[in-house]
């Protein structure tokens, strides 16, 4: 990348209004998501019709966004993208980018100046001869402006479907073509024709007479519509006014309503501190319950070693005094 080529990628995209401001500074680090947005908006530019991924954030998406992106502009720009400077998304892309702006720019300018290429004079055809040597800005003059490509496409669409009904119509005239000839090689009846036309005539006229009734219908079951639109609009003015009177008045009640809810307010702040009081009792209580179960139970424990304690002491002093008598 050179400064040249970014200057000049900055001014035309500047030129085509672009919508986001482009610095010199934006390619210095990669930035996918620019890039994709400069080629997404190229295309749409090109053509509103393209069908591109707009998903970028995964690899595979970015890979399948560049390629679609190289096969649509190889397809209708004749241009060839090198997929691996745009997926680089640094200063390496913009000459890449540079390719299919500059080719939008040609265009943008051709169109300004009345069809005419800027370099050619006023009678000069667009399209150059095979004899001259194209310059660099002006190798794709003979690609169509991108508003006439489009009504181009246009036109071949409705071109291909007038020739199918075309054929279609020729085959029903192979078909009807004896039927049509047999018929106005005999001689007409003016009798004949006299009944077909009146046929036809009262056939009209019933249809006029059944459009008519349903016009009329159509405009009485207008008339009822606005009425009942209208009685629907008074009665919400009417309720839209009742709403604003109850509004605006104080009901009788309030005063003794807001009376009893800072009563009510004051007793929730009493009950919480009772509540709160009666907790820290309970607390308390369990407290001491805890404390004196222990106490019993060490007290029990030493009334237990005591007599353990008194219980030897007596076997201790009968087998001395037997020990005693077995001596004497």
């Amino acid at each position: 990348m050179s400064y040249r080529e970014l200057r000049k990628f900055t001014e035309v995209m500047k030129a085509l209004n672009f919508p986001r401001v482009i610095s010199l500074e934006s390619f210095r680090q990669p930035n996918f998501e620019l890039v994709a947005g400069i080629l997404f908006w190229l295309m749409m530019k090109h053509d509103p019709k393209s069908k591109i991924p707009p998903e970028i954030a995964k690899d595979v998406e970015r890979v399948k966004f560049l390629v679609t992106i190289a096969e649509v502009i190889q397809l209708k720009m004749h241009l060839k993208l090198n997929l691996k400077r745009l997926y680089q998304a640094d200063g390496h892309a913009v000459p890449e980018l540079l390719k299919v702006a500059q080719v939008l720019h040609n265009a943008m300018v051709i169109h300004q100046q009345g069809g005419h290429h800027p370099g050619d004079s006023v009678g000069e055809p667009l399209l150059r001869s095979s004899s001259q040597p194209p310059t660099e800005d002006a190798a794709f003059v003979p690609l169509m402006l991108v508003s006439d490509s489009k009504q181009a496409r246009q036109l071949a669409t409705e071109l291909t479907k007038d020739g199918a009904r075309l054929y279609d119509l020729l085959q029903g005239e192979l078909e009807h073509r004896d039927s049509r000839t047999r018929i106005t090689s005999r001689p007409q009846d003016v009798h004949d024709v006299e009944q077909a036309l009146r046929r036809l005539v009262t056939e009209l006229q019933g249809e006029i007479t059944a459009t008519t009734e349903s016009l009329d219908g159509l405009s009485k079951d207008e008339a009822t519509l606005e009425a009942k639109i209208e009685n629907k609009r008074a009665h919400l003015e009417r309720q839209t006014k009742r709403l604003g009177s109850l509004v605006s008045v104080r009901p009788a009640f309030m005063e003794e309503y807001e009376k009893l809810e800072t009563e009510l307010q004051h007793l929730y702040v009493v009950y919480l501190e009772q509540y709160r009081n009666m907790e820290f009792l309970e607390s308390e209580l369990k407290r001491f319950h805890r404390l004196e179960e222990a106490a019993l139970e060490e007290q029990e424990s030493r009334l237990r070693e005591l007599r353990e304690r008194l219980r030897k002491d007596e076997l201790r002093v009968l087998r001395g005094g037997e020990h005693s008598d077995l001596l004497q």
